[in-house]
């Protein structure tokens, strides 16, 4: 989108833009998650913090990716945005909403074929919704945005 002089309707086309991207990748992340067949390191580390702390899966990515943020906030603010704090908070409430959603239209279907299809799209999903986020220049999740601290403060 470009660096510039914010207007309203620039803000406002860039908020839609996280949205959209945001809720993209809550659905490659929640096809992912149905398909159980594995998932990447932060996905398979919230299920397993969703199992101990008893929570959903949705308020255990939320707790995550505040713990991140907080972080963050305190190694380098200057990588937050907007778009930090909507992806914080709302990628876990997407995921909540589409499980059981997606869940109800798949079925009792238990086929390798299923998963196997669940699982490309779903990384599909997850990986185009990361690249629209992040054409918002919005802000970095935080995750990402630790990632990116530690490797310019090791001069990586």
């Amino acid at each position: 989108m470009g660096k510039g002089k914010f207007t309203r309707r620039s803000i406002t086309v860039r908020l839609l833009v996280i949205v959209v991207g945001v809720f993209i990748q809550s659905l490659g992340m929640a096809s992912i998650i149905l398909a159980n067949l594995g998932s990447d390191p932060i996905t398979a580390f919230v299920q397993g913090l969703s199992k101990v702390l008893g929570l959903s899966f949705g308020n255990s990515m939320i707790i995550f990716n505040l713990v991140f943020l907080v972080t963050v906030f305190f190694l380098d603010r200057r990588t937050i945005g907007v778009g930090t704090v909507l992806l914080a908070v709302s990628l876990g409430a997407f995921v909540d909403l589409l499980c059981p959603l997606l869940g109800t239209i798949i079925g009792t279907e238990t086929s390798l074929i299923l998963h196997i299809g669940l699982l490309l799209f779903g990384t599909i999903f997850l990986a185009v919704g990361l690249g629209i986020y992040q054409s918002a220049e919005f802000g970095l999740g935080s995750p990402d945005a630790f990632n990116q601290i530690i490797a310019k403060k090791m001069k990586m």
